[in-house]
């Protein structure tokens, strides 16, 4: 369960704290990209003007399909936190906003929002650690010179990749078991 944070009079945002009669308002922010460009690089001068400010930009990009979007800025706001979605990118003007898409978010969006990232984001380091571990036996197999066909064909049986199973035999080594984990990479299967 995540752990939410008590509000006072002066709120920390991101270990700042933050007195949000300083931001600025929802309708200037959009009144300027409308103004000045509806894209990632108009969004810079607010980025800049908050980090003179307030010793940070205080904006966070949220890469990740948004529903209806490809993704989103998260910006606060005097009203609380605005979120400006975007569609596309562009080589110069990166990502072009969605002016129609942005509004004021609530708790249950915040919260959904980090969720979704924490989930996407487990899930990556996962699958990353996994391929490690097929890289770095695969590799390990390549410099004793060994041919594959006559080792154990191991995978993973975990997220880790620190416990795997040969699927030829069913011999089984474990990461934790070292001198177990070395001899089982180098034997030859029996199958």
């Amino acid at each position: 369960m995540n752990e939410i944070k008590s509000i006072n009079a002066n709120p920390q945002y991101m270990g700042i704290t933050i007195d949000f009669s300083k931001l600025l308002s929802k309708d200037e922010i959009l009144q300027y990209l409308e103004e000045n460009g509806a894209t990632d690089r108009t969004l810079a001068d607010i980025r800049n003007r908050y980090e003179s400010e307030f010793g940070n930009e205080l904006m966070w990009r949220y890469p990740l399909s948004a529903g209806l979007h490809a993704g989103a800025f998260i910006i606060p706001v005097q009203e609380g936190f605005l979120s400006i979605p975007y569609d596309a990118m562009e080589a110069q003007e990166y990502e072009l906003l969605t002016l129609e898409g942005a509004g004021l978010m609530d708790e249950d969006e915040l919260m959904f929002f980090s969720n979704d990232l924490k989930s996407y984001t487990d899930a990556f380091c996962s699958a990353m650690e996994d391929a490690v571990s097929i890289l770095l036996f695969r590799n390990q197999n390549n410099k004793n010179g060994l041919s594959k066909s006559s080792l154990h064909d191991f995978e993973p049986t975990d997220s880790q990749g620190h416990s795997m199973e040969c699927t030829k035999c069913g011999r089984a080594i474990n990461f934790y078991e070292e001198e177990d984990w070395n001899k089982g990479l180098e034997e030859k299967c029996s199958k």
